[in-house]
């Protein structure tokens, strides 16, 4: 093994993929057990199996993750709009005028079953069964969600501002972390 993690690292030599070519066959050597001395790699196989072994232990009917999407998809569109009618309404009216427009609710209710997918079938597997787990990984991926699309609009669009930007993206990281934890809770009431 150690030949050919010499071999893939010389033949990519110069190249930035050469060490992530021999990064990942000495991962996947570590995983299926057949590197020796694999000081590094070890905690990753750890983490892959005590993460295989808490989504196992959580495995739930389809009827009973639909129970989990529902109550957590309420959750959100009440979180959300909390969220719009107290704070961001009056930002997006002060920072946007005339360029809003009636809410579409068919976009909306879109938009959530998105979000609240994406974090259902993302985040809360990569918990493990754990609730601090359970916030970052939804708030890593709210980020992601969130920051994607304030960044982009803030980079096309003249009225968007940093500051627009900067709390929804806040915004998406609390609001997709609380239901990714309920998700986890309810999913573990359910077990």
């Amino acid at each position: 093994m150690r030949r050919v993690l010499a071999a893939a690292a010389e033949e990519e030599h110069g190249r930035a993929a050469g060490v992530t070519a021999a990064t990942l066959l000495a991962v996947r050597a570590a995983v299926e057990g057949e590197l020796e001395n694999t000081f590094m790699y070890q905690p990753i196989a750890e983490t892959v199996e005590e993460g295989a072994q808490a989504v196992a232990k959580m495995a739930i009917p389809i009827w009973k993750q639909s129970v989990v999407f529902l109550a957590s998809l309420v959750a959100f569109v009440a979180l959300d709009m909390t969220w719009i009618i107290l704070v961001a309404g009056n930002i997006y009216k002060n920072v946007l005028g005339d360029f809003l427009r009636q809410p579409d609710p068919v976009a909306g209710i879109l938009a959530w079953i998105c979000i609240v997918g994406a974090v259902y079938y993302f985040a809360l597997p990569s918990s493990r069964g754990s609730p601090a787990l359970a916030l970052r990984q939804g708030a890593l991926l709210g980020l992601g969600i969130y920051g994607c699309y304030e960044f982009t609009n803030l980079s096309i669009l003249e009225r968007w501002t940093w500051g627009l930007a900067a709390a929804d993206t806040v915004w998406g990281c609390v609001a997709c972390g609380v239901v990714c934890w309920i998700q986890l809770m309810l999913t573990r009431r359910l077990a």
